[in-house]
């Protein structure tokens, strides 16, 4: 600055000399127009100083505002947990358990926050519980009213006096660690009881506002509404300072900001470029001012020349400023037309700076939350949005902000408290000239409701049909009809509420219940029928074949009472309870065969919708029964058809060598009465007998072992295959060479799979085989177990059709159900061999 003011008094020094120059007059011009830019340049230093001054307040205020902010949200959320601990010692004061208690609730807000060092409750003002405990022990019969620091039971007694929230601090907590205490007074039935203290860890305080605690900041400073510094010097309290005033639960603090060395030395640097910058342009300027006077002369004679291009230079130039006007008149009818679509848009719009705060909306946004426009401007988005979509609007703002496009769905909060379900569509965009984020709400609470009845409508349509599943699998899985209808109307009562229901079929003229769940004794239902022909609910379900509901067994219309009075007549008062009533037919392919009947003691209790779960039910219900009558005729018809074998198998095979033995006997008894037969003759007379003897009782013990299966059981495998060769051999006259194994450790199964194929092996022999021997084998080695049945019959084949096929293809899959394997080897004229091997573990 000094080099310039040099600069200046020696070109002032030597004006005389140039304006006795050639080109004075040209200098002096110079100079007047310099003698006329330096107030100017005067003035504009002044105005930029009080400019950037102004601007440098301004972003420090804001920056100040900020922290301030961030130190009241930071400072309030953490003494809303000593209101809460106040709250539960105020509940729990009574309660016996109140240490465990205690321990669980402050371990609950000590983990919720950090910066927590203790907490504490004083019953009568001395501390007698606190948490943590390990570190804190000395806390315990510590009385803040007796504390050595006046400041300290001041402040307690202020606690005591106000019921309010006190802070005192800061203190040292430990090696640079300040920390602060909140206590509150807690009154029970209008008397002090005691207190609640949180002693707190100041740096994640600071820290929220971006002060670092173990850093020294000369420019920043707080106190609390007493006047004791909390943070930095007080020297930046005096005048001139930003002083911010925040909230700090029912008291206040306050945030000082005073730039090192006063506000002047905060833009002394921009200020000297500004200066320097400026009078190198008013040195320009005076320079051109020199060099266009000294060039007039020459200047003028170009003026004539230029004075066309000049005039049609401005009209071009009026037709650019027209068109401009025009131009500016259509941005702002545009600008117009945007904001009255911002105005009149029927979805919610609002306008938020990158940070989240709210800076504009319309008309619909604070409709849509129940509150006038001038009530909404006072809100911020932290007002109407559900806390639990607080991490929503963050992902917006930090989605939109990165330059990417949102799209969501949130909770908002009705000024009447009622939630609204929203869509948020987001995006960047400019605001007066910075960028913003633009979010477009829309009211979907209908959509979200409808979907939810929906949703709700599905279980319960779930859960009826896996009712109708279970009951289902049910009927397939089982041919015991009386354990099923009881299942049948379990599963129904978790459709459809009832307090009584039965099961009545149709039988020689009558209803018979065959079962019951209901409030009346079962017994006594069970017992009772209903006649078919007589006017009755059940007749009505007969007659129509449909379902029937009766709202309210109590009307008092004559058909309604006759009806009554029927049932009432036959059942007598054991159902008296019901008063709403639903029947469906149990039908089988149109074939009635019963009744699905349920009951309510509150009337109109049955609708459409329960009439068709039940009828869906009743099926269900008529598919079992019919399903049991079809299994116990089929079990006749077997046992029949097994008679029929049996006195087939006892014509064949007993009854001829029964036949036979009385036959050899005759002729016995004829010799001996004739005394003509020799020793010989008799000999072979009654060794005829003694074979057919023989024959007939292994016939009769292979006959026995089919009807008692449990025989394979206690007697083995092997002793089966050998009563069957023996019977195969005396019924049939073929040898039957035995060779078997040791009696097989196999389960029974297996067993059976193996006697099975070797009797229907040998059947297959004696029907197509035309065999005259055979030779039945049983193997057994450590891994599989084998039977072998071998004969030298006509062979077949196997590529072929050929006789006995299906009694093959019954066997081999008998074998492979046991992880078996089966074999055939046969060709024409060189008889067969099956083989079948088990596995002989497992």
């Amino acid at each position: 600055m000094a080099d310039l003011r040099s600069k200046i008094r020696s070109t002032f020094w030597s004006l005389p000399a140039l304006l006795h120059s050639p080109g004075g007059g040209a200098a002096l011009g110079a100079l007047t127009i310099l003698l006329v830019l330096l107030p100017f340049w005067w003035q504009a230093n002044q105005w930029y100083k009080n400019q950037r001054l102004t601007e440098h307040r301004n972003q420090a205020e804001i920056e100040l505002s900020l922290r301030a902010s961030a130190l009241s949200a930071a400072l309030n959320r953490r003494l809303v947990l000593l209101e809460g601990l106040g709250a539960f010692v105020q509940a729990e004061v009574e309660d016996p358990g109140l240490q465990k208690n205690f321990n669980t609730f402050a371990g609950s807000l000590y983990t919720s926050m950090p910066g927590i060092k203790s907490i504490a409750v004083a019953p009568g003002g001395v501390v007698f519980y606190v948490y943590p405990f390990d570190g804190n022990q000395a806390l315990i019969g510590y009385n803040p009213l007796q504390d050595p620091d006046i400041e300290v039971r001041r402040d307690a007694q202020l606690a005591i006096d106000g019921g309010a929230v006190v802070i005192s601090g800061p203190f040292q907590l430990e090696e640079r660690v300040l920390g602060i205490t909140a206590r509150q007074a807690i009154y029970r039935h209008d008397s002090y009881w005691g207190m609640v203290q949180l002693v707190l860890d100041i740096t994640p305080i600071l820290d929220r506002a971006a002060l670092e605690a173990d850093v020294d900041q000369p420019e920043i400073s707080i106190r609390d509404s007493f006047g004791r510094l909390v943070y930095g010097p007080e020297t930046n309290f005096q005048e001139g300072a930003l002083v911010y005033r925040f909230q700090v639960a029912d008291d206040y603090w306050e945030l000082a900001y005073l730039p090192a060395g006063g506000w002047l030395a905060s833009i002394n640097t921009d200020l000297s470029v500004f200066q320097y910058a400026s009078l190198i342009i008013v040195l320009l300027l005076t320079g051109l001012a020199y060099l266009s006077i000294n060039r007039q002369q020459q200047l003028s004679l170009a003026v004539d020349q230029r004075t066309q291009i000049i005039l049609r230079v401005n009209e071009q130039l009026q037709l650019d400023i027209l068109e401009r006007k025009k131009t500016e008149d259509a941005l702002r009818e545009r600008e117009s037309q945007y904001r009255s679509i911002f105005e009149s848009a029927q979805d919610a719009l609002f306008i938020n700076t990158l940070q989240g705060e709210l800076v504009d909306f319309n008309p619909s946004a604070a409709i849509m939350h129940g509150y006038t426009v001038e009530e909404f401007r006072q809100l911020q988005p932290v007002d109407f949005i559900h806390p639990a979509s607080y991490h929503v609007f963050s992902e917006f703002i930090q989605t939109v902000s990165a330059g990417g496009q949102f799209r969501g769905r949130a909770v908002d909060r009705h000024k009447n408290g009622s939630f609204i379900h929203v869509e948020v569509i987001g995006t960047q965009f400019i605001y007066q000239g910075e960028p913003h984020t633009l979010a477009v709400v829309r009211d979907v609470t209908e959509q979200v409701e409808a979907y939810q009845l929906l949703e709700q409508r599905v279980a319960e349509r779930t859960r009826e049909l896996f009712a109708l599943l279970e009951v289902a699998r049910n009927v397939v899985s089982t041919l015991e009809v009386e354990p099923l209808l009881t299942e049948v109307l379990r599963q129904l009562k978790t459709v459809v509420d009832y307090t009584g229901a039965a099961i009545l079929t149709l039988e020689n003229g009558e209803f018979v219940f065959r079962d019951y769940i209901g409030p009346a004794p079962a017994e006594k239902i069970l017992s009772l029928h209903i006649p078919a022909n007589i006017q009755s609910y059940f007749k009505d379900v007969v007659d129509k074949q449909a379902p029937i509901i009766i709202s309210d067994l109590l009307d008092e219309s004559p058909a309604q009472r006759s009806a009554l009075e029927v049932v009432r007549g036959v059942l007598g008062e054991e159902l008296a309870y019901a008063r709403s009533w639903l029947g469906v037919p149990l039908q089988v392919k149109d074939r009635l065969i019963g009744v699905l009947r349920i009951d309510h003691e509150a009337p109109d209790h049955f609708n459409e919708t329960d009439a068709r779960l039940v009828l869906a039910f009743a099926n269900q219900v008529a598919v079992a029964i019919e399903n049991a009558r079809l299994y116990e005729q089929a079990r006749s018809l077997a046992s029949l058809q097994e008679r029929q074998k049996l006195a087939r198998d006892l014509h064949d095979s007993v009854s001829q060598a029964l036949y036979g033995i009385a036959l050899g006997a005759r002729t016995a008894r004829v010799l001996v009465e004739r005394e003509q037969a020799s020793k010989d003759s008799m000999i072979e007379s009654l060794d005829y007998v003694l074979s057919l003897a023989e024959a007939g009782l292994a016939e009769m013990r292979a006959l026995i072992f089919e009807l008692r299966p449990e025989s394979l059981e206690q007697e083995g495998l092997a002793a089966a295959l050998t009563k069957q060769a023996a019977a195969t051999r005396a019924r049939y006259h073929i040898n039957v060479e035995l060779d078997l194994c040791d009696e097989p450790q196999i389960p029974l199964r297996k067993k059976e799979a193996l006697y099975r194929v070797a009797q229907e092996g040998l059947h297959n022999v004696v029907k197509h085989a035309q065999a005259t021997n055979i030779r039945l084998i049983m193997s057994c080695d450590h891994d599989y177990i084998s039977v072998e049945v071998h004969d030298d019959g006509l062979g077949f084949d196997p590529g072929q059709s050929f006789p006995g096929h299906l009694g093959l293809q019954s066997m081999r899959e008998r074998i492979e159900r046991h992880a078996g394997s089966f074999t055939i080897k046969s060709a024409p004229g060189e008889g067969t061999t099956l083989i079948a091997s088990l596995p002989a573990k497992g």
